[in-house]
């Protein structure tokens, strides 16, 4: 009996994570010193990250455009954003 009640637990826990809403950090797909494209969920902050990466060639990052990649029940929208680096 203990041991179907502690299987009962991990199979509810690991269902319930899955529910849980993560937001993942923002993912360099592309960066060419003038531009840089994050993969992010659609509500994720992207300017602070897209400034760290075009400070590394001292400029500041300006948004450019969204172009939607993904639509997962599980994971939700995903979209590829566009930051020039001037």
């Amino acid at each position: 009996m203990k041991r179907v009640y502690s299987l009962t637990i991990m199979i509810s826990a690991t269902l319930l994570t899955g529910c849980v809403a993560t937001t993942s950090p923002p993912v360099i797909s592309d960066f060419n010193g003038d531009s840089v494209k994050l993969v992010t969920p659609m509500m994720a902050e992207n300017l602070r990250k897209a400034n760290e990466i075009c400070g590394t060639r001292n400029r500041s990052a300006q948004y450019a455009s969204t172009t939607t990649i993904e639509s997962d029940i599980a994971f939700g929208e995903k979209a590829e954003h566009l930051y020039l680096c001037i």
